[in-house]
C-alpha cells in the first residue's frame, strides 16, 4: 500500500464519494493506536474495530462489546471492540474471525487493518511455543492475524464466486466487501 493510494482513498472518503470505510486497529488502547482511532472515529464514515487486551482506556468513547449484531440507530455502531492477546494464538484466531466478519459487512469502501500492537519490555521466559515473547507479539501474533484474514476472505470470496451467476464477458469481480484488505504495520511500542 503506498501512502498516495491510501491518502487518495481517505480523501474520497473525506469528499462523501466513498460511502464508509471499515478499519480495524490493533494495540488500541495506548500510543499510535488509541491516536488513530481517537482521529479515525471522528469521522462519521468510519466503522472502527478495536483490538486489545483487557479494556480501552475512558478518554475513548465506550464501544460495543464484540461486533456480531451491534447496531445503534439502525445503524452500526461506529467502535467495536474485541478483546486481542497477541500471546494467546487461540485469542489471535477469534479476533481474525472477528475482524473478517466486521470487514466483511456494509457498504464498499475503504478496508484497512492496521498492526500496531506492540511490546518493548518482554515479560521475561518463552511463550509456549517456545519463543520471545516480544518477538510473538511483534511479529507471530501480526503474522498470524494478517495470514488467517486472508484465509477468510479468500474462501469467503470463492463461495460467493460459486454461488455467483456466470459472466460471459470478463473475469468475476468479488463482492466489494470482499475486495482487498489494506494491511499497515506499525510499530508505536516496539521502536
Amino acid at each position: 500500500l503506498s501512502a498516495f493510494t491510501m491518502t487518495h482513498e481517505l480523501a474520497l472518503l473525506m469528499e462523501g464519494r466513498k460511502k464508509e470505510a471499515r478499519i480495524v486497529i490493533t494495540g488500541a488502547c495506548s500510543g499510535i493506536g488509541r491516536e488513530m482511532a481517537e482521529q479515525f472515529g471522528q469521522h462519521p464514515r468510519v466503522l472502527l474495530l478495536l483490538g486489545a487486551q483487557g479494556t480501552l482506556p475512558r478518554a475513548l468513547p465506550p464501544p460495543d462489546r464484540g461486533v456480531r449484531g451491534r447496531r445503534v440507530g439502525g445503524l452500526p455502531s461506529q467502535r467495536c471492540f474485541s478483546p486481542l492477546d497477541l500471546l494467546d494464538l487461540d485469542s489471535v484466531q477469534r479476533f481474525a474471525r472477528d475482524t473478517h466478519e466486521f470487514l466483511s459487512g456494509g457498504a464498499p469502501g475503504l478496508r484497512l487493518l492496521i498492526n500496531n500492537a506492540g511490546l518493548k519490555q518482554p515479560p521475561g521466559g518463552r511463550t509456549k511455543f517456545g519463543v520471545s515473547p516480544m518477538w510473538q507479539v511483534n511479529f507471530l501474533g501480526p503474522f498470524l492475524l494478517t495470514e488467517l484474514l486472508a484465509g477468510y476472505r479468500e474462501a469467503a470470496s470463492e463461495q460467493a464466486q460459486a454461488q455467483a451467476q456466470p459472466v460471459l464477458d470478463g473475469p468475476w469481480p468479488p463482492p466489494p466487501a470482499l475486495q482487498g484488505v489494506r494491511v499497515v504495520q506499525v510499530g508505536s511500542v516496539s521502536e
